[in-house]
């Protein structure tokens, strides 16, 4: 086999798995953005009925 060839079928493996990695990692980010972004909008959620739901006179003076 020709060394080029060779060379070009590793180096082009490794670049298949870097891509690999890399397409990973930025899939795994983004659903821990979307986590985040589902746990901060129910906390925020959460809040707000509280705040609508406490009658303003029965707060301590």
């Amino acid at each position: 086999m020709d060394m080029l060839a060779l060379r070009a079928k590793t180096e082009a493996g490794w670049v298949l798995a870097s891509a690999l990695v890399l397409s990973g990692f930025l899939f795994f980010r983004y659903l821990n953005r979307m986590y985040l972004s589902l746990v901060n909008d129910n906390t925020t959620q959460r809040i707000t009925k509280r705040i609508r739901d406490t009658n303003i006179h029965e707060l301590p003076d």
